[in-house]
């Protein structure tokens, strides 16, 4: 007697509610599943799947680690309690680099004892791409890296918009570098084009130091912007982000207090500063030194923190008012996200 044929594979629109019910705080889970065959994993890796998974759990991703920028030491990658997932970063590599910022699934790096070097990495695969070295004035490069502020960015989201930057981490990406001293000066690297821009130049202003740099990308023009009228200029830790919109925003710890502001468009197609929360964090901390705490680290666009202590990280989550610790850590000095 013949065996039975095989029962027919389910319809795409049935994996993907299988797989949307895959619980979010472990993303190994969803990586078995798609090893169950190859239509599976076709479903898992598609777009449409991963639009609808990412709305569904729009809240509060897990985070499954930080990369981290220490004082005095190299870029590395810190795995939080939160996921029983082995997954972690590939930093062999990465020792003698110092991480500047991290965004849309890329990571920027700058070598920390050489004349001026800055590479893209992708934390998933491991690649690095090396950047043709921008052309620095002499006092860049006796304070290299130190001196400077840096932006790694999807392409479409600095001119044109149009991408949900879901998987753009191997599209077209810029590099924005600044430097303020002795003027302001801004390079753009497009990776489309593997060259430097021209330099945008403007002069120092009197106060600069509390106000906020605005470069925009497809004018190639600089503007300032001042703080939140009630920012107050000591004992505190700031932290420039992104709101759900898209907008800036600035999150402060002062005295044991959250404090965010958001950057809103006004009748007169004017921004200003708006207060959006003040939260007190002192209960949901153990006792410790009000000065002691900071906020180090955000994922972007969705109203999540990271907050230290003197020798701990928490996760604070804005919307719930909820503080988690993640790890312990006494030595980082910027805690990045990958997104």
């Amino acid at each position: 007697m013949a065996p039975p044929p095989p029962p027919p594979p389910l319809a795409d629109e049935l994996v993907e509610e299988i797989l949307l019910r895959i619980p979010p705080n472990d993303p190994a889970h969803l990586l078995r599943a798609a090893l169950v065959c190859k239509d599976w994993c076709r479903v898992a890796s598609g777009p449409v799947f991963r639009r609808r998974l990412r709305d569904l759990h729009r809240g509060a991703p897990p985070i499954l680690g930080f990369i981290q920028r220490r004082v005095g030491a190299s870029t590395c990658f810190s795995r939080t309690s939160s996921s029983s997932s082995s997954f972690r970063p590939r930093t062999a590599g990465l020792r003698g680099w110092f991480v500047l910022d991290s965004r849309h699934g890329r990571v920027l790096l700058a070598a920390s004892r050489s004349l001026p070097s800055l590479a893209v990495w992708d934390p998933i695969t491991g690649g690095q791409l090396q950047l043709p070295n921008p052309l620095l004035a002499c006092h860049w490069q006796h304070n290299w890296p130190f001196c400077v502020s840096a932006a790694v960015l999807c392409a479409a989201s600095g001119l044109n918009g149009g991408c949900d930057h879901l998987d753009c981490r191997r599209g077209p990406f810029v590099v924005v570098l600044l430097s303020t001293v002795p003027e302001v000066t801004v390079h753009v690297y497009s990776s489309e084009d593997d060259a430097w821009s021209k330099p945008t130049y403007a002069p120092m202003i009197p106060n600069v130091r509390i106000k906020i740099l605005e470069y925009d990308l497809g004018a190639r023009e600089i503007n300032w912007i001042n703080l939140p009228r009630d920012y107050p200029l000591r004992g505190c830790s700031l932290l420039f982000t992104t709101t759900g919109y898209g907008r800036l925003g600035v999150a402060i710890v002062e005295s044991l207090r959250f404090l965010l502001w958001s950057r809103e468009a006004g009748p007169d197609q004017h921004s200003g500063w708006e207060q959006r929360r003040v939260i007190e964090i002192g209960a949901m901390l153990p006792a410790c030194n009000a000065r002691f705490v900071s906020v180090v680290g955000s994922v972007p666009d969705l109203d999540v923190f990271l907050v230290r202590t003197y020798d701990e990280i928490y996760r604070f989550d804005v919307k719930s008012e909820q503080m988690k610790k993640v790890c312990n850590d006494r030595v980082a000095s910027k805690i990045l996200s990958p997104t």
